[in-house]
């Protein structure tokens, strides 16, 4: 029977029915075919069927005739490798079992050698099951051996066929194999001795390299680098395996090319599912991966010098754009051990040899051991559209300079490290991704990855930032991100942009509710931040630390705030401008721990929990001007323990403390041109040993006081100002302090204009106008001593123009000129706090209430050539006490009682004064007044007598005066 079917074959040979075209089977009806029970095996599982099945397989062998095997359903032990020839479709039926029965490999593979792909062609394999009996036969030295194998072949198909129990090596084997295909197969089962793992693929696809690699097909000079060429694996089962699909070696400038692998499903692997060594024009599509070691990885050529080309003659093309599309699918539970590192998907290529041409889209990747998407030295690949759940580490990661990929519109939630890690000398663009509830941080940028551009994703509940750019990374765009719930800051930027072309741009982004602060900055220098909205941060909107400099925050707005909203510390500094900072708990802008140099400018500030601004802890230089800082619930700004800070053409409005504070040790401050309207406590404080130049400030409606300098606070000036109802008073300087004040404008102070006391000595006011105290237009108590009022203008004081109380000595009241006070300038001590030793000269005093000039319990003090007209009482009044008071040169007219008056044992020096139209006496001296001397004045028209001494008056010296027009005489002396 054998024999006249192959004659029947032979003849339709000759006849040239069955033939190939191009390279494909040709019409059914020309193939012949055989079933191999009628050369004899009979598939019972007791005999070696080897040498039947190898008869009907050599049946075209001489002369290539399209030819059908077909075995039948049964179990067929083979004892060494079946070998396949040219156009053969070798059919197993569904329950044909071809079993391997002796150590030996490979079960089957193609029968000639040739190069290129030359050898073997149109050969099909389909049905059945091959058994390699890995556990009965396991191979000699564990070198493993392959089910089936085919090299240097063209058009090779195995298609529904089951190939299960490998040892050591691979289900099936394509070395330099052109328009292959693994279709609707299964394979599984793959076993290797203890401790030997070698890391096969099911599928193996390499190239004819070396004998290692492709021992027989690389034999006799066949190893001529021939790789696979338009390969399909295709709706395959591959389970219980180390590796999938794959390569061993990659040989340089050499590249498979044209390799599909889709809607495939990939299980219970132990290594990679697909490990892609330098292919070309590579599809992997549509397949199910789980419990893998790796999903997808993807590699280019290797560094070792063994993968040389063979033919040194032909030079090396090196390419890297390689066309790799990896796109549909399903990847879940992918594990890290011994052996291999758990990621989902990872293109992996080197320095020298990147990967350039690569889409990496819509594939859905969960609980990855390690990293969902890896890309390393990937350059121009696209990742779009994915979803990765449940990495332990990063969702997506681009690294080892990986440049110029996008990652865009993919999903990335319940990693355990980064949702997408940038790293090492990367940059992509990262956009429209929805990166939520990882749990370290959204997006991670650092090590010198630069250049990257990350916009208008979604980036929600992740545990550490929601982005941070790191280490050296530079030039990186961040840009209209929402970002809400991070659990430490929203954007960190740290150590960056050595130079401002290298910066860092935070740009229009939202960040909301972070655990920490929604912008950090430290050791990051010239970043540029603008246009953001950050909200509900538990800490500070921003913080700028660890010597960040040359940073610009502009036209940002920051609101509720957990602490400060822009805080600058630990030797930073920035341009903060046209920021809109509202309701931060503490300030609205912080800076200190010696940041120094900071512009704080332009700026809305308000509804701060503590100061607008606050600038403590030795920080210097810095510029806070033309900012709108209202309803601080503390101080407008705040100066604490800083010097050298520029405070100018703010407007503050209704501080619940002082508009602007100046505290502790904070030397050479400039304060001007600021407005503070409304403050609760002062408009400006200077308090505790601090200095401040002062200079053309309006504050209205102070609470307390609109300016006030205390506590050992000396060498301040006040120039220029505009104070405006002042609840106390205009400006208060207090406790030892001291202040050079001239040009201001101070009025409608409830209690004093000025007021200096407690120990305040050595200021000086000169030119200033006062008008319109509640009590005294300056005021001067409490031991204040070497104040000097020079040239001031001071009208309708409540009480004095300018009152000398309290112990007070040795100041000088000159070329002042009062108006309409009760009384114009008052000394007035007590017994025991006599006011001594001042001087009161050249002053212009018109129409007071009462005394032009009045002292009480205040001796030795000297009145001279001051001009006292119109006043309601006595011009010049010395009662109660007051002793050796000089009275010189002084003008007086028109006062409505006397012109001088010495009452209540009183005594003075009354010389060379032009006393006129006194209403009562020019020179009165009564009430125990002794030992005065009234001498060459010149009294004119008084009401009564020129000079009067009354009431127990004695001791006095009258003599040498020119007295004209007295009413009723010259001098009264009552007995």
């Amino acid at each position: 029977m054998r024999l006249l079917v192959f004659h029947i074959f032979t003849c339709l040979a000759v006849l040239g029915i069955v033939f190939s075209v191009g390279g494909k089977v040709a019409a059914e009806e020309n193939t012949v075919t055989l079933n191999v029970a009628d050369f004899g095996a009979n598939g019972s599982d007791e005999v070696d069927d080897t040498a039947l099945i190898q008869e009907a397989l050599d049946a075209n062998k001489d002369d290539g005739t399209q030819t059908t095997i077909v075995v039948p359903n049964g179990t067929y032990l083979i004892t060494k490798t079946l070998k396949i020839n040219s156009n053969t479709h070798l059919l197993l039926s569904e329950k044909a079992v071809i079993v391997r029965n002796k150590t030996f490999g490979p079960m089957l593979r193609n029968a000639n050698r040739a190069p290129g792909y030359t050898g073997n062609e149109n050969i099909v394999i389909e049905g059945g099951t091959w058994d390699g009996n890995a556990i009965k036969f396991p191979t000699k030295d564990n070198m493993g051996f392959d089910n089936l194998e085919f090299g240097h072949a063209n058009n090779i198909t195995i298609q529904k066929t089951n190939v299960i129990n490998n040892f050591g090596a691979h289900a099936i084997e394509f070395a330099g194999v052109k328009n292959g295909q693994v279709l609707n197969s299964s394979i599984s089962g793959y076993y290797e001795s203890g401790g030997n793992h070698k890391k096969k693929e099911a599928i193996q696809l390499d190239i004819t390299h070396d004998n290692i690699v492709t021992p027989f097909f690389g034999a006799v000079n066949y190893n001529d680098d021939t790789p696979c060429q338009n390969i399909t694996v295709q709706g395959n089962t591959i389970e219980n395996y180390s590796r999938g699909v794959g390569s061993h070696i990659t040989v340089k400038g050499i590249y498979p090319q044209n390799i599909v692998i889709e809607n495939n499903t990939f299980k219970n692997l132990t290594d990679e599912a697909i490990d892609a060594l330098n292919y070309k024009d590579l599809t992997i599509k549509d397949n199910i991966f789980v419990d893998v070691g790796s999903g997808v990885e993807f590699t280019t050529q290797t560094v070792n010098g063994a993968y040389d080309p063979n033919d040194t003659a032909i030079p090396i093309k090196i390419e890297d754009q390689f066309s790799i599309k990896i796109t549909g699918n399903q990847i879940t539970r992918v594990h890290t051990n011994p052996f291999q590192i758990g990621n989902g998907i990872i293109l992996s290529g080197t320095n020298d040899y990147p990967i350039k041409d690569v889409t990496i889209q819509n594939n859905n990747i969960s609980d990855c051991d390690e990293n969902g998407i890896y890309l390393n030295f990937t350059n121009n690949a696209l990742v779009s559209g994915n979803t990765v759940k449940g990495s332990k580490k990063y969702g997506i990661a681009a690294q080892h300079y990986s440049s110029s990929n996008s990652i865009d519109s993919n999903i990335l939630t319940g990693n355990q490290n980064h949702g997408i890690s940038i790293f090492d000398h990367s940059n992509s663009t990262i956009t429209n991704n929805d990166i939520k509830s990882n749990k370290g941080s959204g997006i991670s940028i650092t090590s010198y990855s630069s250049d990257n551009k990350v916009d208008n994703n979604k980036i929600t509940d992740n545990g550490l930032y929601g982005v941070a750019v790191n280490e050296n990374s530079d030039r990186n765009l961040i840009n209209d991100n929402n970002i809400v719930n991070s659990g430490s800051q929203g954007v960190r930027l740290h150590g960056q942009a050595p130079t401002p072309d290298q910066s860092n741009k935070v740009t229009n982004n939202t960040i909301n509710n972070s655990g920490y602060d929604g912008l950090i900055l430290e050791n990051a220098q010239n970043s540029v931040i603008t246009g953001n909205t950050i909200s509900g941060s538990k800490k500070n909107g921003v913080i700028i630390s660890k010597t960040s400099t040359g940073n610009t925050f502009n036209s940002n707005t920051i609101s509720s705030s957990g602490q400060n909203g822009i805080s600058i510390n630990d030797h930073s500094s920035a341009k903060v401008m046209n920021n809109n900072i509202n309701t931060s708990k503490i300030n609205g802008i912080s800076i200190s721990a010696y940041s120094n140099s900071s512009i704080v400018q332009e700026n809305t500030v308000k509804d701060s929990g503590q100061s607008g601004v606050s600038v403590i802890s030795n920080s210097s230089n810095n510029t806070i001007s033309k900012n709108i800082i209202n309803a601080s619930k503390m101080d407008g700004v705040y100066v604490d323990h800083a010097n050298g800070n520029q405070l100018s053409s703010n407007t503050i409005q209704a501080p619940g403390g002082s508009g602007i504070s100046i505290n502790n040790y904070s030397q050479k401050n400039k304060v001007n041109q600021n407005q503070v309207n409304n403050p609760k406590l002062q408009g400006i404080q200077v308090a505790n040993h601090s200095i401040a130049d002062l200079t053309t400030n309006t504050i209205n409606y102070a609470g307390q006081n609109g300016i006030a300098i205390s506590a050992s606070s000396s060498g301040n000036t006040v120039n220029n100002s505009i104070i405006f109802s002042s609840t106390k008073n205009g400006v208060l300087i207090y406790d030892h302090s001291a202040a050079k004040m001239s040009g201001n404008n101070i009025s409608k102070s409830r209690e004093n204009g000025i007021s200096i006391s407690t120990y305040s000595n050595n200021s000086n006011l000169y030119k200033n106008a006062v008008k319109d105290s509640g009590r005294n237009g300056i005021s001067i108590s409490s031991y204040s001593s070497k104040i000097i009022v020079d040239s001031n203008d001071i009208n309708n004081s409540g009480r004095y123009g300018v009152g000398i109380s309290g112990g007070s000595v040795n100041d000088g009241i000159k070329n002042n000129t009062v108006t309409t006070s009760l009384k114009g300038i008052s000394l007035v001590g007590t017994k025991t706090k006599q006011v001594k030793t001042n001087t009161i000269s050249s002053n212009t005093v018109k129409s007071s209430k009462a005394n032009g000039i009045y002292l009480a319990y205040a001796s030795g003090n000297k009145i001279f050539k001051n001009k006292i007209y119109s006043s309601g009482s006595s011009g010049i009044a010395i009662k109660y006490y007051s002793k050796k008071n000089t009275v010189d040169q002084n003008k007086l007219d028109h006062s409505k009682k006397h012109g001088i008056q010495v009452y209540s044992h009183s005594s003075a020096f009354i010389t060379k004064n032009n006393i006129y139209r006194s209403s009562e006496n020019g020179v009165s001296i009564s009430f125990y007044s002794n030992h005065s001397t009234v001498s060459s004045n010149t009294i004119k028209d008084s009401g009564k007598y020129g000079i009067a001494l009354t009431s127990h008056s004695s001791s006095n010296k009258i003599g040498k005066n020119t007295i004209v027009r007295s009413t009723k005489g010259k001098v009264y002396k009552a007995k």
